[in-house]
């Protein structure tokens, strides 16, 4: 499904008309979206691939009333993988919550001002953020919405049950 255009409305209007398994394609160009406290500039609640040009070539600067807006907020089911990919995100905040296994953030830059956090997940969702650059960033990885049910799940790092960040960059001015 292609977007119409950039503006955060038509992006939404093409990830709504998506369905799982569907690819939905952002053109070339720089936009502004605007996210408020709380609500995300475009939400998702499906498994579908976002496609973006490419790095330099997709630009979504997001602007709003607290630091910690999302750009895309993402509520992942189980059975429903999705991936993100193609942006550059100069002032952007991904956010991953629900229980979704299989994921992939991909492909993406990330400029933050002071440190702040460029994806953040919550909650028992497993996937793998590979191939991007974070510049002035970080990015944080939690399960604390399940409260005292996280402490007692057990470890298991090296298993498919993780987020896992692989082949990116992430300068000396970054935060872990």
């Amino acid at each position: 499904i292609q977007a119409v255009s950039l503006k955060q409305e038509d992006v939404q209007a093409a990830i709504d008309q998506a369905e799982d398994g569907d690819t939905v394609l952002l053109p070339s160009g720089s936009a502004t979206w605007t996210a408020k406290t709380g609500v995300s500039a475009i939400g998702i609640n499906k498994g579908i691939t976002l496609l973006g040009a490419g790095i330099g070539k997709t630009r979504i600067t997001t602007v709003g009333d607290a630091s910690n807006n999302y750009t895309m907020g993402i509520k992942g089911s189980l059975g429903k993988p999705f991936r993100i990919s193609g942006f550059s995100l100069p002032s952007g905040l991904i956010g991953v919550s629900g229980n979704a296994l299989g994921w992939r953030i991909d492909h993406c830059e990330f400029s933050r001002d002071s440190g702040m956090t460029s994806i953040s997940t919550n909650g028992f969702t497993r996937g793998v953020i590979d191939n991007c650059n974070f510049n002035n960033c970080r990015v944080t990885v939690r399960e604390d919405s399940y409260g005292d049910a996280a402490w007692k799940r057990p470890l298991r790092q090296g298993t498919a049950d993780a987020v896992y960040i692989e082949n990116s960059r992430f300068p000396e001015n970054c935060l872990w």
